[in-house]
């Protein structure tokens, strides 16, 4: 066919001004594109934009958009296209095609040229800009119920504070209950489509200066204006939707827990929301309630939980942390015959109680460390006394049921007593009874290495646990604690004494030694020896007492007691101020 000519600067600068005359390229693209479908005999210019985005952590998904930019009246034919694609990094790629009328036929190299020129300039004006509006909505959204992701809930919020209206409104996080089960029972498909279902009622319910966001998994977020306060904890104490089965749509309820902020002009910022409502879920799942509102106190905790996690580790360097030693005392004749190894935080001339940190450090999966390190310092003390010819007792150190996620802890433990040269008879070690299937497991495993390494152990809290009187047959073990809420009631009736004396009896009959915590009173101690329980330790025989005074106390052998109180003075410890109670 016949050479035309090349695109000379006069036409492009007429090509761009049109196009640029209207607010959105796209609309005007039909118009600037004219006089070179003419010229050139384009029959049809299109643009597909195809943007990846991650639905989960290890899925995908591509979505595709297309746009007709011009298409002449006489048709087009598919055979010679055009195509030119532009790839904006891994997330977006922009294919442009053009069609030739069905009277063209093949390009020329002239024409290739010219549409090669125009088509550039269509994408940098038209799909560049679409696909960047696309990236940045992705930005803010979560893929699977397209509902605004964190950031796009950050954004709402910080627009409020922006306009000065955030006082207006509450924030919430919220978790769906039961989303577990739905997903065992319908699969992870049908229970994605149930989310998509609920976002649905979240797009409903919500006004137009509202938001309601998805955080991923059975996580969501809000910020309901204060008026319909009484509404929005309808909807989430109960929403219906439905799952499908087969052809059946079986009815669900879903509900949530939540945490609720009222939110204010003295916040010092949107960060603060996400940190208040995060706080305020937290505490209603731990107190199993549907919906906890955020007070000064939570906050309080949950800022002083905070430090002691970010304190704790150069604590641990410092040597902050001192061992306190608990006696156990033989109740027929007042013998010292053993003591339990525990942690004090010093800090300044304050002692912190271990009630504050050891929850904090057992949430944060750092409880282990601390462990370790008062079986290493009774360990040290073990061998210098020996050395010293002093007698001693043997020594128990706790270990938290979150240790035995670890699978290398018997090993960590023998470790530190082989170092140390310590006899394996005088180091006990003791782990609470656990209160779960899973955990039971584990604990099971644990106390058969420690079997295997010959290293005396304890069941901790006996009697609060799972089985309690299976464990006695299953477990491997040296000795048990019987819990002091067997024995701390103003009058035990006939139905305690039985259960403590089978427990004691059972014990007895496996060799297995008997130790009842928690003691307070000599009539506690009757009641004991009645039911054949010859061990004891609490307050009755002292409280932890510093390294020091239990030194003391080994040489003396035997604790006094007159009128039912310890003739050695009792170390109060102290509870660092500022704390509050959960």
């Amino acid at each position: 066919m016949q050479e035309k000519s090349v695109l000379n600067g006069h036409e492009f600068n007429i090509f761009v001004t049109t196009l640029l005359g209207e607010e959105l390229s796209a609309q005007a693209a039909p118009k600037a594109l004219a006089p070179y479908a003419e010229k050139h005999g384009i029959g049809r210019v299109e643009m597909e934009i195809t943007l990846s985005v991650k639905m989960t952590s290890t899925t995908g998904e591509e979505r595709h958009e297309s746009i007709i930019l011009y298409e002449s009246p006489t048709g087009y034919v598919r055979e010679h296209a055009w195509t030119k694609v532009y790839c904006a990094s891994e997330r977006g790629r922009i294919v442009t095609k053009v069609y030739p009328r069905p009277e063209v036929g093949s390009w020329t190299d002239t024409d290739v040229m010219t549409i090669d020129t125009i088509t550039s300039v269509l994408i940098l004006h038209v799909a560049r800009a679409n696909l960047l509006d696309r990236l940045q909505e992705s930005s803010v959204t979560n893929y699977l119920t397209m509902l605004p992701n964190s950031g796009g809930y950050m954004d709402r919020v910080g627009e409020a504070f922006a306009e000065g209206k955030i006082s207006d409104y509450n924030a919430y996080y919220f978790n769906l209950k039961g989303t577990g089960l739905l997903n065992v029972r319908y699969g992870p498909s049908e229970c994605d489509w149930i989310l998509r279902r609920y976002a649905d009622h979240c797009r409903a319910f919500v006004e137009p200066d509202e938001c309601i966001g998805h955080l991923g998994g059975d996580n969501f977020v809000a910020m309901i204006r204060k008026d319909r306060e009484a509404e929005f904890e309808a909807f989430l104490s109960g929403t219906e939707t439905y799952a499908v089965v087969g052809e059946t749509r079986v009815p669900i309820t879903i509900r949530s827990t939540c945490g609720m902020m009222r939110m204010d002009e003295t916040l010092p910022g949107p960060w603060m929301v996400m940190a208040g409502i995060a706080v305020a879920l937290n505490y209603a799942r731990k107190h199993n309630l549907n919906l906890a509102e955020l007070t000064p106190q939570m906050m309080a905790q949950a800022n002083r939980q905070k430090e002691i996690q970010q304190r704790f580790n150069y604590a641990l360097r410092n040597r902050d942390f001192e061992t306190y030693y608990q006696l156990k005392v033989d109740i027929r004749n007042n013998r010292i015959v053993g003591t339990e190894v525990l942690s004090r935080w010093r800090l300044g001339n304050d002692i912190i109680g271990p009630s504050e940190y050891i929850p904090v450090l057992e949430q944060a999966g750092m409880v282990e460390e601390l462990d370790l390190y008062v079986l290493e310092e009774a360990c040290r003390n073990l061998r210098k006394w020996k050395q010293m010819g002093r007698d001693i007792v043997p020594m128990s150190v706790n270990f938290s049921r979150r240790d035995l996620c670890d699978p290398r802890l018997a090993d960590k433990i023998i470790e530190v007593i082989r170092r140390y040269q310590v006899d394996r008879n005088d180091i006990l070690i003791e782990i609470t009874e656990t209160t779960s299937e899973r955990e039971k497991a584990m604990m099971l495993a644990f106390l058969r290495e420690m079997d295997e390494y010959q290293i005396a152990t304890s069941i901790d809290d006996f009697g609060t646990g799972y089985s309690s009187l299976s464990a006695l047959r299953d477990y491997p073990v040296s000795e048990i604690k019987i819990d002091r809420s067997f024995i701390n009631h103003p009058s035990l009736k006939d139905k305690d004494k039985a259960i403590i004396g089978s427990i004691i009896d059972m014990a007895n009959r496996l060799h297995v030694d008997v130790i009842t915590e928690g003691v307070e009173n000599m009539e506690q101690v009757e009641l004991l020896k009645d039911l054949g329980c010859n061990r004891a330790q609490g307050f009755l025989y002292g409280r932890p007492l510093p390294k020091e005074k239990f030194e003391k106390m080994l040489e003396q052998k035997y604790i006094e007691i007159n009128s039912g109180t310890v003739q050695e003075p009792v170390v109060k410890e102290k509870i660092l101020k500022g704390t509050y109670p959960s």
